[in-house]
């Protein structure tokens, strides 16, 4: 596993920021099966087969200061996961095992407006 961030100023009134992260994992799927030999006989079968899993995170961001009261965000998402040799373990055998693959993008923008108003003691809000 590793993650890492990256952020900082692009001008006086803009910024990015870009986060990255990737996971992996290493699983072992435990086959115990009795089988038919070439002559048609059962046989014990013992396997380990690998199954590793991954996922891959990338986020950049950009925020961009339009006047004093607006800000306008931009933001990317994409992320990744991997999953090999699915389906495979106890009495399923490597022939059986299939992969997953999964890819998600997302993007999103806001605008803040902020809006500033005296405050008056005992005033309600609209």
């Amino acid at each position: 596993m590793f993650a890492g961030s990256l952020s900082g100023p692009l001008t006086k009134k803009s910024s990015f920021s870009l986060d990255v992260e990737h996971r992996g994992i290493d699983e072992d799927a435990v086959i115990n099966a009795t089988v038919l030999d070439s002559h048609l006989r059962p046989a014990q079968l013992s396997e380990s087969v690998l199954t590793p899993q991954g996922r891959w995170n990338v986020v950049p961001r950009l925020d961009l200061q339009l006047s004093d009261r607006n800000t306008l965000t931009a933001r990317y998402a994409f992320s990744r996961v991997g999953n090999d040799n699915q389906g495979v373990g106890s009495f399923s055998l490597p022939s059986r095992a299939f992969d997953v693959r999964d890819t998600e993008h997302t993007a999103a923008s806001q605008c803040v407006i902020v809006q500033r108003k005296k405050y008056r003691p005992g005033a309600f809000l609209p």
